[in-house]
């Protein structure tokens, strides 16, 4: 049995900040496969950038020759809202005897409850959490009483101690719209594409 492990996102574009968590978390967790998924159409979320095609050919350069990542294209090949619970069905279909995990940032697990199909999802998946701004692990015991008791132990022990990583992709947004270099904030290769297809250069 493998252990899988989602990290979605609109990776609008990846950075360093994505690999690095999602580095971490593979070694923490014992983690055999990280599955970034670029979301088709987040419902919750509104993207100002790239396209979704253009979003997973950049997830895919990021991870590429990286051991134990890998891009898989399952949101946007699917097409409309990307909701989690219908990626982890998919991924149980093509994986019955593995485990799924789900990689989540502190700040989205507290909206967890209200996700689709929440309680599916909780019997589905073992979600593996990493440090927010703002959402620090002694915040996390506010959220006890939104999950079930015996879950909430499981989500309380799977918190990643990792220092925070203050890169967000609004900010390299930001700098490639007003020209500034963003070498270290993300992989050459990726910057080496937005240069070359011009994205983040206006609004879209």
């Amino acid at each position: 049995m493998a252990r899988l492990c989602v990290f979605g996102g609109t990776f609008d574009p990846i950075h360093n900040g994505h690999l690095i968590i999602a580095r971490l978390a593979l070694e923490r967790f014992a983690v055999d496969r990280m599955l970034f998924v670029p979301a088709g159409t987040p419902p919750h979320k509104k993207t100002d950038g790239a396209g979704a095609a253009d979003r997973l050919a950049m997830t895919r350069l990021a991870t590429a020759g990286s051991s134990g990542f890998e891009t898989w294209d399952e949101e946007v090949r699917r097409g409309g809202e990307s909701y989690a619970i219908d990626t982890v069905r998919a991924l149980r279909a093509a994986n019955p005897a593995d485990e799924i995990c789900w990689l989540i940032g502190a700040d989205s697990l507290a909206e967890l409850p209200r996700w689709r199909s929440a309680e599916e999802l909780l019997a589905e998946c073992r979600f593996l959490t990493y440090p927010r701004a703002g959402f620090p692990r002694d915040r996390l015991d506010d959220l006890r009483a939104s999950f079930p008791q015996g879950r909430w132990e499981q989500l309380r022990a799977d918190f990643l101690d990792a220092p925070l990583v203050e890169i967000s992709s609004t900010h390299v947004r930001a700098r490639l719209r007003a020209g500034l270099s963003v070498t270290g904030f993300i992989p050459d290769a990726v910057r080496a594409e937005i240069e070359r297809r011009g994205w983040y250069r206006r609004e879209r």
